[in-house]
């Protein structure tokens, strides 16, 4: 018995994973407000606050940056006895996205969560 729940949390472990920029896994609302001030923050800013993004340039001069982390539960969580019952299994996604005018400041910001079962 204690066999099994030594493999069950095992699998449960190796199964998690976490992809993308995690400085902004605990970015909240607030705190993206006070950093991305609109005409105000600059590239600069944000690539030494949040690091290098996702970059797609418009032949108007704008720019938007993406950002983004997951966090990820194996689905086979849900086979284990117990433990699959009370484990959320999924991806939770949370995305940042930047819009830049051509003067390269912010224009607006968008932060949002996702959840993928």
């Amino acid at each position: 018995m204690r066999a099994a729940l030594i493999l069950s949390l095992a699998a449960l472990l190796a199964g998690c994973a976490a992809t993308g920029n995690g400085r902004i896994e605990t970015l909240t609302l607030d705190r993206a407000a006070g950093l991305l001030v609109a005409g105000t923050t600059t590239k600069d800013d944000v690539r030494r606050a949040l690091g290098d993004a996702s970059v797609t340039a418009f032949p108007n001069g704008r720019e938007v940056w993406f950002y983004r982390y997951g966090d990820s539960a194996a689905r086979l969580v849900k086979y284990v006895p117990l433990v699959g019952r009370m484990a959320e299994t999924g991806t939770q996604i949370r995305e940042l996205r930047i819009l830049f005018d051509p003067d390269g400041r912010v224009r607006k910001f968008r932060l949002q969560d996702i959840r993928v079962q």
